[in-house]
């Protein structure tokens, strides 16, 4: 069971890293100090939304 989530996540995380890379030259980003700041916290903020969903259900 625990196999299987491990093979999933690393399979996700490859397909995104595959679209990224093919992608993102196409992509016209002017960069700006509030897009890298989104970029860095979007991931602790899903994660920190996750874990609280999980303790409030448990």
């Amino acid at each position: 069971m625990i196999l299987q989530f491990i093979i999933k996540v690393i399979a996700l995380s490859a397909v995104i890293s595959f679209l990224i890379k093919i992608l993102a030259p196409f992509l016209e980003i002017q960069p700006y100090n509030g897009l890298a700041i989104m970029i860095v916290l979007t991931p602790s903020i899903v994660l920190g939304a996750v874990l609280f969903r999980r303790f409030v259900q448990s």
